[in-house]
This record gives structure tokens, C-alpha cells and sequence, in this order.
């Protein structure tokens, strides 16, 4: 379903993020990625996709640099949040 929807519609972002998440909670996380991307390439200004990308790549140690450079472009997207709020207070110090 997802892709069929995805082919009729590449502008469906809660369905490029449901895919990415089934890939990620299967262990897949470079395909969970790769989908982001191709999300990220029909919907080049949603910060929805780049934020869910970001908590993903944050979860695995070494995709920390590329959550940062996510969340990052969240904040040239949506200005009034600070890259604390893009990747979500739990990571800010206090």
C-alpha cells in the first residue's frame, strides 16, 4: 500500500514516514535513510520528514553528526525553533 500511494502521490509525508519507521523498527536503518531522502527529494521543505530523520539518526551513535546537520535544516525551515526544539528538549542541557 505504501508504495502504490507513494508512486500515485510523492507528496504523502506521513506515509514516507510510516515506511521509514517499519524500516528502522525491522533494523534497517540505512533503507530507513535512504527513504527519508527520497521523502526529502519530492518534499524538499518539510521539516516533518527532516525531524523524523534527525530522532532516527540520533538514535544510532554513529548518525550523530548527521542528526545535527537535520536538525540544523529544520531551523533554516521553521526559524523561530532554536536545534534544541528541532531534535526535541530530552537532548538540550538545562
Amino acid at each position: 500500500m505504501n508504495e502504490k500511494s507513494l508512486k500515485l502521490n510523492p507528496n504523502l509525508i506521513e506515509i514516507w514516514i510510516a515506511k521509514a519507521h517499519i524500516l528502522r523498527e525491522s533494523g534497517n536503518l540505512n533503507k530507513a535513510i535512504a527513504t527519508f531522502d527520497k521523502g526529502m527529494k519530492a518534499n524538499p521543505d518539510s521539516s516533518k520528514l527532516l525531524e523524523y530523520k534527525g530522532f532516527t539518526l540520533d538514535s544510532f551513535q554513529e548518525k550523530a553528526i548527521e542528526a545535527k546537520c537535520s536538525a540544523a535544516r529544520i531551523v533554516i525551515i521553521i526559524p523561530t525553533l532554536n536545534e534544541c526544539e528541532a531534535v526535541g528538549k530530552r537532548r538540550c542541557k538545562t
